[in-house]
């Protein structure tokens, strides 16, 4: 009898697994079509869908190693900005391509805020702002009244960047502040708390599709991580348009500082394709 449900419950697993892998296709099948779709598609004045697929070497998420090196993983991102408003809705997930590991799905539903003020001023601000849904599908988490379920926490988001404070042979220095809350949703699995990420960022005029910059995060507890600076990180990206469709890539190198969020340091690569329409 036992073996029997031994059987049963290895075919429940590899049938979930098949079963998440064929949706985790679907979907990047349909990011891909709408994307070169939109390559085609005629100019519009108000285009007001954002697509993107990104492949990275690994999931690094606010200085966590998610993957902690089991290999890549899928970005699908899509966007819908609501007319006449500074407002959007947005959904984003994190898929292994090794269905095995489907353990670490992350799949985030956003109501974001966008607004820009003193455009081409010296002093010209752009504020951003989002509640985030996350859910991990796959992965149980203890709640408060005993039991378990699905984990799941909210993430909220308020930023302000400057755009065009400091030039460098005519091209912006760009300094940010974003801080995030993240609360878990009736878990006792792990704590909430804040992060705070300072960052600046340089497009290099002579080489204009050349993006430099570093972030710096400080944590206030969350995962019950401890409070303190977490990790830095330097980033280097290109991009390049054809036609309707902008190609992209990234090389990133992080230096933790704190065990608890991460033992290592990071380096990962993403490869990516976008469109609006």
């Amino acid at each position: 009898m036992d073996g029997n449900k031994k059987k049963d419950s290895i075919f429940e697993s590899r049938n979930r697994v098949s079963y998440l892998n064929y949706h985790m296709k679907k979907i990047t099948i349909v990011i891909i079509s709408i994307v070169f779709c939109s390559t085609f598609a005629k100019g519009q004045k108000d285009k007001m869908f954002y697509a993107d697929l990104t492949t990275a070497s690994s999931s690094i998420w606010h200085g966590w190693d998610i993957n902690i090196n089991n290999g890549p993983v899928i970005h699908p991102y899509l966007e819908y900005a609501i007319p006449k408003t500074d407002f959007s809705l947005a959904a984003w997930a994190s898929l292994p391509t090794d269905r095995n590991l489907s353990f670490n799905d992350d799949i985030e539903f956003f109501l974001k805020y966008n607004k820009e003020a003193l455009k081409k001023k010296r002093f010209a601000i752009k504020l951003n702002s989002f509640i985030d849904y996350v859910v991990c599908p796959n992965v149980k988490m203890a709640t408060t009244d005993g039991s378990s379920k699905t984990k799941m926490l909210w993430k909220y988001n308020l930023g302000i960047t400057f755009t065009n404070l400091v030039k460098i042979a005519n091209s912006p220095v760009i300094p940010a502040y974003n801080m995030y809350y993240i609360r878990p949703f009736g878990s006792i699995d792990f704590t909430d708390g804040t992060i705070h990420e300072c960052s600046l960022f340089y497009t290099i005029p002579v080489l204009s599709r050349i993006k430099i910059g570093s972030t710096v995060n400080y944590h206030t507890g969350v995962f019950d991580g401890g409070s303190g600076w977490t990790h830095a990180t330097s980033h280097i990206s290109s991009s390049l348009k054809v036609k309707a469709v902008k190609l992209s890539a990234a090389i990133n190198k992080q230096w933790s500082f704190n065990q608890r969020n991460d033992i290592e340091d990071e380096f990962w690569f993403s490869l990516g394709i976008s469109s609006k329409f």
